[in-house]
């Protein structure tokens, strides 16, 4: 077993029941009782639903790569590259629209689920562990 993707399957499910859960109080409820237009928030709760499903859908897959299983490599990258992308995006609109990154920490969780992935892909886990 792969501990890099087990360590990263974990903080994915985390990341994926604080999203869900607290964001869902935060933000989702409170965006649906706002004065947007009802097309705006249907667009929203799509948008919003449709990251807790690549959130959701992720976090299988880096549990079924946690076990020995060929070729992942590939797919593994291209999860990581989905979690930077979405810090990369928070520390934009941070930077860009509210002038810091604090005010939006997202990217901190996720360029560590990123890099927790990255890592996982320079492991040999059919060696013990040793590197490729």
């Amino acid at each position: 077993m792969n501990k890099w993707i087990l360590s990263a399957s974990i903080v994915s499910g985390l990341t994926l029941l604080i999203h869900a859960l607290a964001g869902e109080l935060l933000f989702h409820t409170p965006a649906m009782q706002s004065n947007l237009s009802i097309e705006n928030k249907m667009v929203l709760s799509v948008v919003w639903h449709g990251i807790t499903g690549v959130m959701a859908l992720s976090f299988v897959a880096l549990v079924l790569a946690a076990r020995s299983m060929p070729h992942k490599n590939s797919l593994l990258i291209f999860i990581a590259a989905q979690y930077a992308t979405m810090a990369a995006l928070f520390i934009g609109y941070g930077l860009v629209r509210l002038g810091s990154v604090t005010i939006m920490p997202q990217w901190t969780i996720l360029l560590v689920l990123a890099a927790l992935i990255l890592m996982a892909t320079r492991v040999d886990d059919t060696k013990s562990g040793d590197q490729k």
